[in-house]
C-alpha cells in the first residue's frame, strides 16, 4: 500500500500522478481512471491525496487550475 507523501518530502509528480491529471482533465470518473489505469478507487484516491497536497488543491478543480498554472497538462 502506497503511503501519502508528507509534506516537504517532495515537491514533483509522478509519472503515474500526471497520467492521472490527465484523466482528470479529459473530466473521466474516478471509476474510469481506476479502470484504465488497473489500479483499485483505493489507490487512485492515494494518487489524488498526492496530486493535492504536492499542487496545494482542495478538490478537483483547484487541482486542474493549479495543474494548468503550472504547465503539466
Amino acid at each position: 500500500m502506497k503511503v501519502p507523501v508528507k509534506y516537504g518530502e517532495r515537491n514533483y509528480l509522478t509519472k503515474k500522478e500526471l497520467e492521472i491529471l490527465t484523466l482528470i482533465n479529459l473530466e473521466k470518473s474516478r471509476k474510469e481512471i481506476a479502470e484504465l489505469l488497473t489500479i483499485t478507487i483505493g489507490t487512485l484516491m492515494n494518487y489524488m491525496k498526492n496530486i493535492r497536497y504536492i499542487l496545494n488543491a482542495h478538490n478537483d478543480f483547484q487541482i486542474i487550475i493549479e495543474a494548468k498554472k503550472r504547465n503539466l497538462i
